[in-house]
């Protein structure tokens, strides 16, 4: 949290800031400072605490969309579903890695939360170190990494039943920017994941590492000019894009409007979002938008805590095995994504070289999208059939895996398998992906 850090080591550094003053008047000033905010905020602190039975603090990371979002909106539905308590104050950290050179991914995340949560921020954390620093023992901390792990297992909504909204302020003010768009009717939001924003606040090394979740925005290409066929309008998402699109008619939101709420506004408002395997394609669901991945990388990891919506689709990248020269099949991609994440280093050394979607394949899928979502898709029988034998196949896979490795290294139960249809588009023309042993589908 930027804001934050500057204003703490503002408060701590204050002596630097004053010149040339006498260091009596100087103590004499820091004194009745502190006594002033003493008096106030111990005041506060008895009132906020004879309105609650106990008062909790929670961490929660907010480093990036993909991991500060699903760990919200838990705790969110935490309360929704009475899991914590209404009569308790329950009160977010803001936390960060060690590694992480950036802060909150979205400050503009604090207002759309704090209608729903209590969160520390540049206005209060003054009187948070206050409590922390003379009523420690009266806040409890039990629970304070509950949310430190993405929970497995998914949010599920409905489409058009947002789980959290942007409050009528907020609203308000989007409208007002979101008028400069100029668009009317629907419209589509894109997003192709670059490394831009990783080098900045986690470093090359990292960014290289996870190089194999980008994205050539241009790839859209076909499905845009599909989608504007069909008269409607194309919005590039993203933040710190360097790739140029040069899609004609996509309007570059990310490189010539990009505002923190409109994130949210714009995904609040589309009528489907196409994302790349980023953590930007979280936030659709949480305002019941559905959303297609391109690009998919992760099958049973990473999904937790994510919300889940029965329009949401997803392409797979291709997993070609150099020692075998053939392309995985589903239960083998299950088995090497199991293994080896998302890292570069990890797929290397399996020899397993990950293929990207082609502009063909991703205009299909946007097309197969639009069709559902207007209910004029027609499902044929060989579909069906291949759904089915799908679904086995992860479900075969699912039984016999008690973890995802990735989670059980940090001490973490469970895995969140990744239940969105594939799409019929895609999988009709690789059906290689079905050819699975049947003695890997018995129970």
């Amino acid at each position: 949290m930027k804001r934050i850090k500057k204003f703490v080591l503002k408060k701590c550094d204050i002596s630097q800031n004053v010149e040339r003053q006498n260091p009596y008047e100087e103590k004499l000033q820091q004194y009745k400072w502190r006594l002033i905010s003493d008096g106030f905020y111990e005041k506060k602190w008895q009132s906020i605490k004879s309105g609650y039975t106990k008062i909790h603090l929670y961490g929660i990371g907010m480093e990036a969309v993909g991991e500060s979002m699903p760990r919200l909106m838990r705790m969110v539905c935490d309360l929704y579903e009475n899991k914590l308590s209404s009569l308790e104050l329950h009160v977010v950290l803001p936390l960060f890695p060690d590694t992480y050179k950036g802060g909150v991914f979205n400050d503009r995340v604090l207002d759309l939360f704090n209608q729903y949560l209590y969160i520390i921020n540049d206005s209060n954390i003054d009187f948070w170190i206050y409590v922390l620093r003379n009523h420690k023992k009266e806040v409890n901390l039990n629970s304070f990494n509950r949310y430190k792990f993405r929970e497995a297992g998914y949010i599920v909504t409905k489409m058009g039943i947002p789980i959290i909204e942007l409050s009528s302020d907020l609203l308000a003010e989007a409208e007002k920017k979101f008028a400069k768009f100029s668009i009317e009717g629907e419209f589509v939001c894109i997003h192709a994941r670059e490394e831009n924003e990783k080098k900045a606040n986690y470093g090359e090394d990292y960014a290289r590492e996870t190089a194999i979740s980008n994205c050539d925005i241009n790839s859209f290409q076909q499905a845009c000019l599909y989608l504007q066929q069909e008269g409607i309008k194309i919005v590039r998402m993203g933040k710190f894009e360097d790739n140029e699109c040069t899609i004609p008619g996509v309007i570059d939101y990310a490189n010539r409007y990009y505002d923190e709420l409109m994130d949210f506004y714009l995904l609040q408002k589309c009528k489907f979002m196409v994302a790349s395997n980023s953590g930007l394609w979280v936030l659709p669901g949480c305002f019941g938008r559905p959303c297609i991945i391109v690009n998919a990388v992760g099958m049973n990891t990473g999904w937790e805590s994510s919300v889940f919506m029965e329009q949401n689709m997803y392409l797979p990248k291709k997993f070609w095995s150099e020692e075998e020269g053939r392309c995985l099949n589903l239960y083998e991609v299950l088995d090497i994504v199991n293994e080896c994440h998302v890292y570069y280093s990890n797929f290397k050394e399996k020899k397993v070289l990950l293929i990207d979607n082609t502009e063909e394949e991703i205009y299909e899928a946007v097309k197969e999208m639009n069709l559902r979502l207007d209910g004029v898709w027609k499902e044929s029988p060989e579909e069906t059939e291949c759904m089915r034998k799908y679904r086995i196949i992860i479900e075969s896979w699912y039984k016999s895996h008690e973890y995802a490795k990735e989670r059980k290294k940090y001490g973490m139960k469970g895995y969140t398998i990744n239940e969105s249809k594939i799409s019929w588009s895609y999988l009709k023309n690789n059906l290689y992906l079905l050819d699975v042993a049947d003695v890997l589908l018995r129970d």
